[in-house]
């Protein structure tokens, strides 16, 4: 029977991201077929590195097959294959896929490690898209921009720093309905819970079903974005840590409850169909 995890990629760089807001256009939308090959941080490969041997010390080789899933972005596809290779190096079967969905990953992953939309955020304005990061953004960024948008922009960024709780996915959590009635084009985490979270748990039933009767461990790797209200309202907990994991199971007594754990507590919710 398949068990999900879901692990949140390491610490990173995040260049695509810098290179988009230093550009002439930082609205742009993201684009992961222009990222960098590794988008981790030196400290961030350590990072997963060592979380890699932690994680794989739970699991047993003779039993226990891999399949491995990512976001599109280069920090979760770079996290998804040091653990992958660590898997490798302590003799656990990998599961290939058809094909990999992205050219980075076939670069680093050959076909072990799919990119799905399920796991990705694919920002549509990079820059509005910054507005929880805990820090801020200089005049270069205002070259284009009309009267209008600095103000809005400043407003949001007021709540921001009134209240900073120290990194993007705290600040998305306290903040975005607040923010969202600035900018109502930025998904708050109500939208990211109806979408992009209830995404997720549809593809834990689907593959479920599809490993029912192998004792399959599907590794995804993703991102804190579609996973802070729910986290906030199954254990009163703030965000997720780079590199750390949360579970999912279905409930035994009905298919469309899944049973998450995190941090040593267990909880349910419910998968919309």
């Amino acid at each position: 029977m398949a068990k999900f995890y879901l692990t949140r990629h390491s610490k990173t760089d995040y260049l695509e991201y810098d290179r988009i807001l230093s550009s002439d256009n930082p609205h742009a939308p993201f684009d992961h077929t222009k990222q960098e090959l590794n988008d981790l941080s030196e400290e961030g490969i350590d990072h997963a590195e060592h979380s890699a041997q932690q994680f794989f010390e739970k699991l047993d080789p003779k039993t226990d097959q891999l399949f491995f899933l990512s976001s599109n972005e280069a920090r979760a596809i770079a996290t998804a294959d040091i653990y992958r290779r660590t898997a490798h190096q302590q003799n656990f079967t990998v599961i290939p896929h058809p094909a990999s969905g992205s050219p980075l990953a076939a670069k680093l992953a050959g076909n072990e490690i799919q990119v799905i939309d399920e796991l990705s955020v694919n920002p549509q304005d990079t820059l509005l898209f910054h507005a929880y990061s805990r820090g801020d953004f200089g005049p270069e960024y205002w070259k284009n921009e009309d009267p209008e948008f600095m103000k809005k922009w400043q407003q949001a960024r007021a709540i921001i720093n009134a209240d900073n709780r120290g990194g993007w996915g705290a600040n998305f959590l306290a903040h975005s309905r607040e923010v969202e009635k600035i900018f109502p084009q930025i998904e708050s985490m109500d939208k990211y819970y109806q979408t992009n979270l209830q995404a997720i748990l549809k593809l834990v039933k689907k593959l479920h079903h599809q490993f029912a009767d192998t004792n399959v461990k599907v590794l995804a790797f993703g991102h804190e974005d579609y996973l802070v209200r729910m986290l906030q309202e199954l254990f009163d907990q703030e965000g997720i840590k780079h590199c750390e994991t949360i579970s999912f199971d279905i409930s035994p007594e009905n298919p469309d409850e899944i049973i998450v754990s995190s941090r040593g507590k267990i909880n349910s919710i419910s998968a919309s169909t």
